[in-house]
């Protein structure tokens, strides 16, 4: 996908729009690792002329999202979705 200041991003997943939902950008990532969230954060940022949900989908299984992570993503209006609790947030997302 190409943002507005024409730079390429790779997003993982992309569940298309519906009659009365919106468009969701979904990116996974699999560390705690502040370079990697702050990339996604810029991606969304850019692609935001789409008016998508964007998602971040965190593997939890052996480490936590940071706190100060957490709140940025919150501020920004990313959802997180944990690993850990796949069974509720695809039943959400599918229905």
């Amino acid at each position: 996908m190409v943002g507005k200041n024409n730079l390429e991003y790779n997003i993982d997943y992309i569940i298309n729009r519906t009659k009365n939902k919106k468009e969701k950008l979904i990116r996974v990532i699999n560390s705690n690792n502040k370079d990697k969230i702050i990339s996604a954060i810029f991606a969304f940022e850019d692609l935001e002329e789409r008016n998508s949900e964007n998602i971040i989908i965190f593997n939890n299984t052996e480490r936590k999202l940071s706190n100060e992570l957490e709140e940025v993503l919150k501020k920004k209006k990313i959802e997180v979705l944990n690993w850990t609790q796949k069974e509720k947030w695809i039943k959400e997302m599918i229905a």
